[in-house]
């Protein structure tokens, strides 16, 4: 009798156990049969080199700005290494490579060494070539630290002093990926042309009195002070803004502190914005995956664009005002970039399409939850018929067809494939699932895609995947 209520017990609990966990489990993590597991390996494109960036930066009175990168780079490729690539965007905005600014800055390096030795180095252009003294071994790792100052321009591109707030984006020297050579495009101001791997940051920063320090760090709201240490671990850049007394409007989404900036120059109800990107947040964690930081800032200043753990949402490319409606959007698009791109990478110069059409689908799940009038789409594809594949280059597209091919077409063929062969939000899961931290290039998103839709051939990328 005992042994008979005792299995009854026993049934029961394994029972109720799996009503909980039906009922709680979370949705964003599906996970694949035996079989699956057995037969499907994620594969992230190595990205040959490592770094570990510690960093100070000091904004004086006169708004000019000093800093110090001490970045230890470690060769994780197969080949000896001749000399360090890194990018220097602040000089793609100085009188010299920018002319067309009425007002652009300056960046002079101060001092340059290498494993605490006085070392020469090259500067053309966004391209800082550091000899090594003796070649790199896989594995090997090198220390350069690297003093230098800076002022920013008006009317830059994401690097900018807008009104007298400092969108510091791509202001450290920052380690190229390594592919069988370093993987350096030259800087251009259509796309993104930088491409680096996840890194930790140490960031010491000195701001004066009246502005506030937004950045990627989660730690900077903890703080509201003028001087100060902010971190982030395995985010792909850091990002820092100097906010001339802003006002901040903010809610908890999970276990997500959101907040929305809105600096003087900006007029937009924040409450109205902040509901949007709560909305979003609250959304995409369910539809795609967990956030993956303590922390989402959305500045409603500077063009719209994404980093780990801060957007910018104030305008939309080559359009200086933008309608409330238009903000939405870009606020939504924007977020969903962290996971399509802060948390998936893939090199943004040659697979754009990747994250680009993925943030566009996963806006488009946004819409259909939240329908608005929506605003006139920047990146609609025009009337002409595009015939070139998604995932070329961004220099082999039309300058006015680029955007055209890696939001609109790219974005168009993601959503017809992921509706004729199953849900976008069960695809959208899986691929974060098994991607997370890993980059991903266009081979092998359709290697996934044929084995998670259970596609046997290639027809269903002929007309848009070279």
């Amino acid at each position: 009798m005992m042994r008979k209520l005792a299995t009854i017990l026993l049934l029961a609990l394994l029972c109720l156990s799996g009503v909980w966990y039906y009922a709680f489990a979370p949705t964003y993590d599906p996970l694949p049969t035996k079989g699956e597991q057995q037969s499907f390996e994620a594969k992230g494109v190595p990205p040959g080199s490592k770094a570990t960036y510690d960093l100070q930066v000091t904004m004086h009175k006169n708004h000019t700005f000093s800093a110090q990168a001490t970045i230890h780079v470690t060769n994780t490729s197969n080949d000896t290494w001749n000399d360090l690539q890194l990018y220097f965007i602040p000089n793609m905005f100085t009188k010299e490579n920018a002319p067309d600014l009425t007002t652009p800055g300056s960046a002079a390096i101060q001092k340059m060494t290498l494993q605490h030795q006085n070392t020469s180095y090259t500067l053309k252009k966004d391209q800082l070539i550091i000899p090594l003294r003796k070649p790199l071994s896989p594995k090997e790792q090198v220390t350069a630290t690297i003093a230098y100052t800076f002022t920013l321009p008006e009317n830059g591109l994401r690097f900018t002093n807008e009104e007298g707030n400092y969108y510091l984006a791509q202001w450290y020297p920052m380690v190229a990926t390594y592919r069988n050579g370093w993987n350096k495009q030259p800087y251009a101001r259509s796309g993104e042309t930088y491409h680096t791997a996840f890194s930790d940051f140490t960031v010491s920063y000195k701001a004066p009195s009246r502005y506030t320090v937004v950045s990627t760090s989660a730690d900077d709201s903890a703080q509201k002070k003028q001087v100060g240490t902010l971190t982030a671990r395995n985010v792909k850049e850091f990002f820092i803004a100097f906010l001339q007394k802003p006002s901040v409007a903010s809610t908890k989404v999970g276990q997500t502190t959101l907040n929305v900036w809105r600096t003087s120059s900006n007029h937009e109800n924040e409450q109205q914005l902040l509901q949007t990107a709560s909305q979003a947040l609250s959304l995409f964690n369910k539809s795609i995956g967990p956030y993956p930081y303590k922390e989402l800032d959305v500045v409603l200043g500077n063009i719209g664009m994404e980093y780990p753990g801060i957007v910018t949402a104030g305008t939309i490319y080559r359009q200086k005002k933008v309608s409330l409606q238009a903000k939405k959007d870009t606020i939504v698009h924007e977020i969903a970039h962290q996971w399509f791109y802060g948390v998936i990478s893939n090199d943004p110069y040659h697979d754009a399409w990747l994250d680009e059409g993925m943030a566009v689908v996963a806006t488009r799940l946004y819409s259909e939850k939240y329908p608005e009038p929506t605003s006139a789409n920047p990146h609609r594809a025009p009337a002409t018929r595009l015939t070139l594949p998604v995932n070329l280059p961004l220099n082999a597209y039309p300058a006015n067809l680029q955007s055209a091919y890696i939001y609109g077409k790219a974005s168009g063929y993601l959503w017809n494939l992921l509706q004729k062969n199953g849900s976008p939000e069960t695809f959208l899961q899986s691929y974060y699932n098994r991607y997370r931290y890993k980059e991903v290039s266009s081979q092998e998103f359709k290697r996934f895609a044929k084995h998670a839709l259970h596609l046997e051939n290639d027809d269903a990328f002929r007309d848009w995947l070279r």
